[in-house]
């Protein structure tokens, strides 16, 4: 064998030692992954969603500039319609029904 191989195979043979060892975790992030579970609600308390949000707010704001038929567009009355206007109206819609 020459040196060039047996180099080779003493570093492969390292590398294969060494690299799963990079993998483990310690105890203490098995007892954070452990203990993740076990909160309640006083601990942590749920950070509001954006649905959540917007029924509190009572309006949901969708932009829209107009600009891009027959997405959205300006009609004869001069408000913004289109396939965009429709779906933002249905989303507001849907935010207010109870599931």
């Amino acid at each position: 064998m020459s040196k060039t191989s047996r180099l080779l195979i003493i570093v492969l043979v390292i590398l294969g030692a060494v690299t799963p060892a990079g993998c483990a975790g310690s105890a203490a992030d098995d007892q954070n992954r452990n203990n993740a579970g076990n909160r309640t609600e006083t601990e942590t308390p749920a950070k509001p969603t954006q649905l959540d949000q917007i029924k509190k707010a009572g309006v949901m704001k969708v932009g829209l500039m107009g600009t891009y038929p027959p997405y959205n567009f300006m009609n004869d009355k001069h408000e913004i319609d289109g396939f965009d206007a429709d779906i933002g109206q249905g989303s507001g819609e849907t935010a207010w029904r109870e599931s």
